[in-house]
């Protein structure tokens, strides 16, 4: 259950889920030899949208190159985000010709499987081949090509984008997710991370909420998967969901997990108070009972659905999201969560109601009398307070830089502060209609070790000349390496080694390292091309399995 107190969202649904089709084979075959390049990406593209025609195609279309051109050796074939056909394990065809390649995607900004098509334009006539259709962007030589992740809702390699998707890609920029992971975070960072989400996608009081997580972890780099229809077209339930990730896990595609479930609270009454009983209802379906009748059913994830995932799967670490009414009760009836299940965040209390849209760009006079403005323009509440608060915690250097010093999951810590940082954000949670609740499962993790501390010593007129200093230094742990720049003003013509060292001299330092790490050193004689200064400061750079160690010494 999920009240709406205003008009029913009118964003646009996520496309039904699509079978993975696999290209099997796609070989492009011409005549005439291999030839330099003989049209610019740009005249490239533009047979390829006349061929395409995407300004024909409805709703949100865009259209992506890869920028450059394909080379005779390198293969296309279709991409599957489905665990049970690994493209990569089939055997990849090889285009023999230089060629352009164009992916038009039908549903931008949806969640995939959803339908795409893609040609490929000769290089060298301009001719361009038959639109093959995908349920999936296509992959070069096995590989994403370079507009999947963050750079899908960038512009550098998109060469149209629809009025629709115009808006959708509007939508994304203003809610600041679309530029999170280009500006800080490396989408390396996330490397094993994914999202699995399950429920009411085709719903119009849900289907925007899939849309949002869509983009804010898209534009971190992180790969989202839907739990798939049954084949008889029946909307999934919690043991398809536990039969997806098991999938997932043992196709090694996803080391750390986030479940994002989405749909009607299931509740009793306790006491006259509706309490929610670890249940959510994430689709409806008909079933034909004896004698041609129909009945109306549910599918449901519960409590003990999300228990079961994450013990037969206790070397993955998982993350749950559930916005939903009575939330919190999801929480509730999990068994002591098992420690890989890093993080809970629920929409609701067991006891209350979790809100779609509720207009926050309205002025609220009765129930906020300043007014209040979240800038939402259509997510529910606490999905939308959480993108936010993905955007705020993604896009800030100094809280970027207290989430990796954590250590740990970098996506958990991101989600944990995600909730804090958009709080202000959820309308529902500002005038108390509902209240988030988050629960932390964080091993502990001890603290990087502390940098040694360093000294050193300097001296002039060693061996009684003015052109040469003495240097002597010590760590409180062994170092391998030293190197001093040449201060400004100054040049070094020649070098004592300390004991045990070998070093070596450049324009601009002198280097020097160990076999054998030392705590301290004596001896390194440095002659100059004139007496230093008076007080000459110099830095010495301590290395070794430690944080570089700059210390400042003067020569005395």
């Amino acid at each position: 259950m999920r009240p709406t107190l205003t008009a029913p969202r009118c964003a646009r649904s996520a496309s039904r889920l699509l079978p993975v089709a696999l290209l099997a084979a796609l070989t492009v075959v011409f005549a005439c030899p291999v030839a330099a390049e003989a049209i610019s990406g740009r005249v490239a593209a533009q047979r390829a949208l006349a061929v395409l025609a995407p300004q024909r195609s409805p709703g949100s279309v865009a259209v992506f190159g890869l920028g450059r051109v394909l080379t005779a050796g390198e293969s296309v074939v279709a991409g599957s985000e489905d665990p049970r056909h690994p493209v990569r394990r089939i055997k990849l065809p090889r285009l023999g010709r230089r060629v352009w390649l164009f992916w038009e995607d039908l549903d931008y900004g949806a969640e995939f499987d959803h339908p795409s098509r893609m040609v490929l334009v000769d290089d060298r006539s301009g001719k361009v081949g038959r639109p093959v259709a995908l349920s999936l962007w296509p992959l070069v030589d096995g590989r994403d090509p370079p507009f999947v992740g963050a750079a899908y809702r960038e512009a550098r390699l998109r060469v149209y984008l629809s009025p629709a998707g115009r808006a959708a890609r509007a939508y994304a920029a203003d809610e600041g997710v679309a530029h999170v992971a280009a500006s800080l975070i490396p989408p390396a960072q996330f490397a094993g991370d994914c999202v699995v989400t399950i429920g009411r996608r085709e719903d119009p009081d849900f289907s925007t909420d899939f849309s949002a997580l869509l983009l804010s972890f898209h534009a971190l780099g992180v790969p989202t998967y839907a739990v798939p229809a049954r084949g008889n077209g029946e909307p999934p339930n919690g043991f398809d969901l536990y039969k997806f990730v098991r999938q997932l896990v043992k196709a090694k595609k996803c080391t750390d997990i986030v479940l994002y479930v989405d749909g009607h609270g299931v509740y009793r009454d306790i006491l006259g108070v509706p309490t929610g009983v670890g249940a959510v209802d994430v689709g409806d379906f008909k079933r034909v009972l004896s004698g041609g009748y129909e009945s109306d059913e549910e599918a449901y994830v519960t409590a003990n659905d999300l228990q079961d995932i994450a013990t037969i799967n206790p070397d993955t670490t998982f993350k749950l999201i559930v916005d939903s009414c009575f939330a919190a009760s999801m929480e509730r009836n999990l068994m002591h969560p098992p420690r890989n299940v890093l993080v809970g965040v629920f929409s609701s209390l067991a006891t209350e109601e979790s809100y779609s849209y509720l207009g926050g760009d309205r002025t609220y006079t009765s129930q906020a009398p300043n007014g209040y403005h979240t800038g939402n323009t259509g997510v529910a509440e606490f999905t939308y307070s959480l993108t936010r608060g993905i955007a705020l915690a993604a896009g800030s250097p100094s809280e970027v830089g207290a989430l990796e010093a954590q250590g740990g999951s970098l996506l958990a810590h991101l989600l944990d502060r995600a909730v804090v940082l958009g709080k202000p954000y959820d309308f529902a949670e500002t005038i108390g209609l509902a209240h988030t609740l988050t629960f932390t499962n964080f091993p502990l993790i001890p603290p990087p070790p502390a940098a040694p501390t360093c000294t050193g010593d300097g001296s002039r007129n060693a061996d009684g000349d003015p052109n040469r200093i003495l240097i002597d230094g010590s760590c409180s742990e062994p170092f391998t390496q030293l190197t001093i720049p040449l201060p400004p003003g100054l040049s070094f013509t020649n070098f004592d080694n300390p004991a045990g060292a070998s070093c070596t001299l450049s324009p601009t330092e002198l280097d020097c390292s160990w076999t054998t790490p030392p705590a301290s050193f004596s001896g390194l004689k440095i002659e100059l091309g004139a007496p230093p200064p008076a007080a000459q400061p110099i830095q010495l750079y301590f290395v070794g399995h430690f944080p570089t160690v700059v210390t400042r010494i003067q020569i005395e």
